[in-house]
């Protein structure tokens, strides 16, 4: 393969990146101002999940082939983010295969992320600060999953709760990827926290709605009758 194309294959891949990445920001912000369980809410979660997934990995592919730590563990926490969000709306109980799927994703980002940390660590022998933020956040994520998988806490408002956190989640990954490349903020810092705390508001803000039982249930995360 010759350098030729192995650079109009990283251009054709961060175009993806870049257009995939775009329309998850956009779509990603329809669900909060429209009506829960819509069309037009359902149709926008589609296209968010499917744009989110394609951006998720081709920024993990970059990652990896540039030596790029943080874009590629970014990538890693959007898509298992998204993976994880769209289990939810689809389980009534975790039984046979979709326990197994649901325990597999859980324990391979674990692993990607202590791997992560180990390389940067025993490899590079330094570790981002920003990077480790990143790795400490996301392994204290799959802390709820352990209690969902193990736990007696398994109703439509704990399943609806898991698929809100988890799509908030990758659209935090999201927005901070976007925010750092544009480098919005003036203050650098702020371009990797802002997401952070503004979808940590959000989402504490929908799981007390969730728990409270102020936001109605409605065929978006219940089975449809047949």
């Amino acid at each position: 393969m010759t350098d030729q194309t192995i650079t109009t294959i990283q251009v054709a891949l961060r175009w993806v990146h870049i257009m995939m990445g775009a329309v998850a920001l956009l779509v990603g912000l329809v669900p909060l101002v429209v009506g829960k369980g819509g069309r037009l809410h359902i149709r926008a979660g589609q296209l968010f999940y499917l744009s989110i997934a394609v951006a998720s990995f081709s920024g993990i592919v970059l990652g990896l082939w540039n030596g790029n730590l943080l874009l590629f563990f970014v990538g890693v926490l959007a898509l298992w983010s998204v993976a994880l969000g769209r289990f939810a709306l689809a389980q009534s109980g975790l039984i046979g295969q979709s326990r197994i799927l649901h325990l597999s994703c859980t324990i391979g980002f674990i692993l990607v992320a202590l791997g992560t940390a180990a390389y940067s660590l025993m490899v590079l022998h330094q570790i981002n600060i920003v990077l480790l933020v990143f790795l400490i956040v996301g392994l204290f994520s799959t802390l709820p999953e352990w209690r969902f998988l193990y736990g007696n806490a398994k109703g439509p408002e704990v399943r609806i709760g898991r698929h809100v956190g988890h799509t908030m989640g990758a659209t935090i990954a999201s927005w901070t990827a976007f925010l750092v490349v544009s480098n919005v903020f003036w203050v650098p810092i702020l371009n990797w926290y802002v997401p952070t705390i503004v979808g940590s508001v959000l989402i504490a803000y929908w799981q007390r709605r969730i728990r409270t039982g102020t936001w109605k249930q409605v065929h978006f995360y219940q089975p449809r009758s047949k």
